[in-house]
């Protein structure tokens, strides 16, 4: 680990369960209104309602879901409620605050895919992260990436 003079490579620290529940609710709320747009043009298109047990539909909501989180941890490594609880997804390699490494986009495909084991499994894949060492999910195992919490600036001095 780098140690220069002003100390600005910290380790990371590695996200809570309950840090991870916060962004989990507050990311639930995002995803609702993407629903909403990514459907008002199917249902314009349909002339009414289309039922959510459409295998067609649900594919679609799951491939645009997937845009909003990929993209967002491809671009910055966080979607809106990660930068509200200043959690980074990062690659397992990552080590400080000042070296954060991206994920790569194959990374962040899979840890969106496997999210969804992750909860399919009664959450079990999410409580995982209770007993690891290093508060890993299995969404995190199977990406190769860690999610870490960046300390604020006060704290940091």
């Amino acid at each position: 680990m780098k140690n220069n003079s002003n100390n600005t490579a910290t380790s990371c620290n590695s996200c809570s369960f309950l840090r991870r529940l916060g962004c989990l609710i507050y990311d639930s709320v995002i995803v609702a209104a993407i629903w909403m747009l990514a459907g008002l043009p199917v249902v314009l298109a349909n002339d009414g309602p289309v039922s959510a047990q459409t295998l067609w539909f649900q594919t679609y909501l799951f491939s645009v879901t997937g845009l909003y989180f990929v993209w967002s941890w491809r671009q910055g490594g966080q979607t809106v409620g990660m930068r509200a609880w200043r959690v980074h997804v990062v690659d397992i390699n990552t080590l400080t605050e000042s070296e954060f490494i991206r994920p790569s986009l194959r990374a962040c495909i899979i840890r969106y895919v496997s999210s969804y084991l992750s909860t399919a499994v009664f959450a079990a894949g999410w409580l995982w992260s209770l007993g690891h060492p290093q508060s890993m999910t299995w969404h995190d195992l199977l990406s190769s990436t860690r999610l870490v919490t960046k300390r604020s600036a006060k704290k940091q001095r």
